[in-house]
């Protein structure tokens, strides 16, 4: 009998990609990133340009491009005959999950709202399956970030002296109803709110604290990581985003004196831990017990504040569904950006509540995993400790009064944090 190489049944599968042509999708997969959040750190001019020349839908082209980039990682690698990286498949997997959990509860949420809900968690699906190669291209992430960090900080001063930006208060429609182009908005007692070149002003913080915080793990000399922690505190001081003042403060305090030996990396693993647990225990006694509406005396400055203990995680809870939501959560589009097309909305306003309202119990796992993986014995050996755990200050301190995950910047850069958890778990 003659022996033969071909496979046995079918046609055989295209060639495997030569490390060469792996080297190239990866950068160009690197580079559609750093495109990609772009958008989002000049979003402001950029949809006020678009919306000038009466193309301000094409700014969507951007979620169309995430669908077709995630589509292409799980496509390639049944073309080539290679596996797929088991972390995307997991993640894709439980996204599937729950979503299917969502469309199961008695709910007034449509199929398009649950839908919904799974492009919020889109950029996260990306930046996981292109993990690998941000980090043998880690240094083009950087140089962008240090871009992106320049940049907001710029558009908030120059907000702060010109009072407005030429593009502030230009609406469109759009399938989703009436939308602007930036968010104008005051804190009480009249003092404005400012978005610089972002979209908002919790958009431009958020861009921000992450960039910066990035930065100072990575900065060498100990006077420019102050100046990163001097300009970074003043931007976001004037966005009146009080929960990234915080998280920012906190994150500069641990990082500038560094000295990048173990025990830096030690006490910054213990700072990050009572973070997650300080965003996850708070809302939780808050959504379990009541407290009064407005105090008389409240000063403003906590009023927003109040306002999440008193009512905003109180009413998420109530969002469950009776029976096994506590267990199972209400399923993706729960709560957030879909309930906006219904007459309950609920912002969330902690990543702990958004996270348990839309995944159950499994939730608190999501939120803690990158923690627990990044964070363990293995991390004493890796160079860029530092940066993921600066980056999880900034995702918990925030996260503990704020939803980040519907600001797709967050979500992908905590996608990455995955991304670095999946790795790390596998070796």
């Amino acid at each position: 009998m003659s022996s033969s190489t071909a496979p046995a049944y079918g046609h055989a599968p295209l060639a495997r990609p030569s490390v060469h042509e792996a080297e190239r999708v990866g950068r160009i997969g690197v580079w559609v990133y750093i495109g990609w959040l772009t958008t989002s750190v000049i979003e402001g001019p950029l949809r006020g340009g678009l919306a000038a020349i009466g193309l301000a839908n094409i700014i969507y082209l951007r979620d169309l491009a995430l669908v077709i980039s995630v589509a292409l990682a799980f496509a390639l690698p049944v073309l080539r005959g290679t596996r797929h990286a088991p972390g995307l498949v997991l993640m894709a997997w439980l996204i599937a999950v729950h979503l299917c959990i969502g469309l199961l509860m008695n709910s007034p949420l449509t199929l398009f709202d649950r839908l919904f809900g799974v492009k919020i968690f889109m950029p996260m699906l990306f930046t996981v399956a292109i993990f690998p190669a941000v980090e043998r291209h880690f240094g083009l992430l950087v140089k962008a970030m240090a871009v992106f960090f320049v940049i907001s900080a710029a558009g908030v001063l120059l907000n702060d002296a010109l009072g407005e930006m030429p593009w502030e208060g230009i609406t469109y429609d759009t399938a989703f109803g009436q939308v602007e182009t930036t968010k104008k908005w005051w804190m009480d007692g009249g003092l404005r709110r400012l978005s610089g070149f972002a979209r908002a002003s919790f958009d431009a913080a958020m861009i921000l604290g992450l960039a910066g915080a990035l930065l100072m793990a990575l900065a060498r000399a100990w006077w420019l990581r102050l100046l990163i922690a001097a300009l970074g505190c003043w931007a976001i001081l004037l966005t009146t985003s009080k929960g990234m003042v915080l998280a920012y403060m906190v994150a500069a305090l641990w990082l500038v004196p560094a000295n990048r030996s173990l025990t830096s990396l030690q006490s910054g693993r213990v700072l990050v831990i009572a973070l997650l647990l300080i965003a996850c225990l708070v809302p939780s006694l808050f959504m379990i017990i009541t407290v009064p509406e407005f105090p008389v005396d409240i000063p403003p400055l906590l009023s927003s504040l109040w306002d999440r203990f008193s009512w905003m995680w109180p009413s998420a809870y109530a969002l469950l569904p009776d029976g096994f939501g506590a267990l199972t959560g209400a399923g993706l589009g729960g709560i957030g950006m879909p309930l906006g097309l219904i007459p309950v909305p609920n912002t969330a306003d902690s990543i702990f509540v958004y996270y348990y309202i839309s995944f159950g119990l499994l939730g608190i796992l999501y939120v803690a995993y990158p923690v627990l993986a990044i964070l363990g014995r293995k991390a004493d050996n890796d160079p860029r400790s530092f940066v993921w755990a600066g980056l999880l200050v900034v995702a918990y301190g925030y996260g503990l009064s704020a939803n980040m995950v519907e600001q797709s910047f967050f979500t992908s850069v905590f996608g990455l944090l995955y991304g670095k958890a999946f790795a790390a778990r596998r070796r």
